[in-house]
């Protein structure tokens, strides 16, 4: 941390920036308030806002981008020990009946497919994510408003966080643009002895998308980004098409080339089809 908070008292320190500290640290200050002052005059800022600062050469001003939401920050930092463990299929298996549970109560028809590393058959990975839809296009909308509520009621998460489509944390270049939520679940663990925790904190990513752009969007987030990098590259450069979680643009012929699987979509770039358990790259 840059100084010692006690040592502060000059109205200009305006920003602090942490460096080696651990997460109980972070939070101890961040509720300890700055300068006497309150945590109110305190904000966590993405590492952009450094970034843009140091280019223009004096401290940019502060807007919705470039603020990383407290209150799952506090959650993770706090958790850090779990989040840290690696989850194990059976973890995520758990965290996928819960979702499922969730999702079918706030829109019956609604689908859950588990996406990232261990759609790509991996063992553990750092955080379960997975891609919501309906079949029928529109329906849709709102579910995550819905999900979130069902899930806080039924005490499984710890916090969450909702962007919208157009959300703050987006980047005007970032063509996904799905709506999301970040959570931190609570998974239930057999514990032996007093005083222990009877659940540890996962990382859960939900992500929704119309039907419409369920393909790209499944293909997209299973990763891995390596292969995904590649598998766009070729698009470009060998296909003249433009490849993202959204949509596959054929440049030569000025359109959109629709495909309801990943399977149409390899075949629109004139490849083999490639199950996920090969795309550890």
């Amino acid at each position: 941390m840059v100084g010692h908070c006690p040592l502060f008292h000059s109205e200009r320190v305006t920003h602090l920036i942490c460096e080696n500290n651990s997460g109980d640290e972070v939070v101890a200050w961040l509720e300890s308030g700055v300068g006497g002052r309150g945590r109110a005059s305190a904000h966590l800022l993405d590492v952009s806002w450094f970034t843009e600062s140091m280019k223009a050469g004096r401290p940019v001003e502060v807007l919705d981008r470039h603020r990383l939401q407290v209150r799952l920050t506090f959650t993770c930092l706090q958790h850090y020990a779990d989040l840290n463990q690696p989850v194990t299929r059976p973890e995520a298996d758990a965290v996928a009946a819960i979702v499922e549970e969730a999702v079918a109560a706030a829109l019956p028809g609604a689908t859950t497919t588990l996406i990232g590393g261990f759609r790509r058959g991996k063992l553990t990975g750092h955080d379960v994510d997975f891609l919501l839809t309906h079949p029928e296009e529109g329906r849709e909308v709102g579910l995550m408003t819905n999900v979130v509520p069902w899930l806080e009621t039924q005490k499984t998460t710890r916090n969450s966080y909702l962007e919208a489509e157009d959300g703050p944390a987006r980047p005007s270049s970032n063509m996904d643009r799905f709506e999301r939520c970040f959570s931190i679940f609570k998974l239930p663990v057999e514990v032996k002895g007093e005083g222990l925790n009877p659940w540890r904190a996962v990382r859960v990513d939900l992500v929704v998308s119309p039907i419409s752009q369920f393909a790209f969007a499944l293909l997209g987030w299973t990763g891995s980004k390596l292969f995904e990098r590649e598998l766009r590259r070729w698009a470009s450069h060998e296909k003249a098409m433009s490849l993202s979680s959204h949509a596959l643009y054929d440049k030569t012929q000025s359109r959109y080339l629709r495909a309801s699987s990943e399977e149409e979509i390899f075949a629109h770039l004139g490849l083999e089809y490639i199950p996920p358990s090969e795309r550890n790259a």
